[in-house]
């Protein structure tokens, strides 16, 4: 049971920081983040409780996992919008140089103003 707790616990506290950090603006990369780490908690919660004999039927964890899959899913869009200019920062932060990319633009200050459903 102890095991539950620090669940349920790193669970409310990675919903107050998404929250607290809603209000500033999220980069695109950050909200996936967020997002990902809250569906992974939300499903070693519910195997953990699968495991120890307990029912997923209407439990909580399901449709938050349903919430978080479909705001991932229409994050895809944009994120392929991004994806060349996201594979130019990455590129030049691994070689440490922009002469075979040339000017940085865009993804850098593309922040996004999300809403928690």
């Amino acid at each position: 049971m102890a095991a539950l707790e620090v669940l349920e616990s790193d669970l409310t506290s990675a919903v107050t920081l998404l929250k607290n950090l809603q209000e500033q603006g999220l980069s695109l990369l950050e909200v996936k983040d967020q997002l990902l780490l809250m569906y992974l908690m939300d499903l070693s919660h519910l195997i953990l409780d699968k495991a120890s004999g307990g029912s997923l039927q209407g439990h909580a964890a399901v449709l938050r996992l349903v919430e978080i899959r479909t705001v991932l899913e229409k994050l895809r869009p944009l994120d392929q919008k991004l994806k060349y200019q996201i594979d130019k920062l990455v590129k030049t932060a691994v070689t440490g140089s922009l002469s075979k990319w040339g000017k940085l633009s865009g993804c850098a200050g593309t922040i996004i103003k999300f809403q928690i459903l």
